[in-house]
């Protein structure tokens, strides 16, 4: 099956780019998006793991924990008591 023919994964552009990024590689970026196509992995998590990988690059460059929180919060259109329960409750 071509890569055209699968559904849209229903999450938002920049949370996949993202994920691609973080992800990369072409078999990745098709296994990823086959993969959320088909709800095959949770997209709870998915938020989650893009959440963690963000605030903790902000803290590594110098940005206090709860400041990288609301701006990781605001770029990924949730509030901030969904960034720290994906930081606190959502850990693998």
């Amino acid at each position: 099956m071509k890569e055209s023919e699968h559904n849209t994964p229903s999450l938002p552009a920049p949370l996949l780019e993202e994920l691609q990024r973080l992800l990369p590689g072409k078999m990745m970026s098709h296994a990823l998006r086959t993969l959320l196509a088909n709800d095959l992995i949770s997209h709870t998590n998915v938020r989650a793991f893009v959440a963690r990988a963000k605030v903790g690059r902000r803290c590594d460059a110098g940005e206090g924990r709860i400041e990288a929180m609301k701006a990781v919060a605001q770029e990924m259109g949730c509030s901030l008591g969904t960034i720290k329960n994906y930081l606190y409750y959502h850990r693998k």
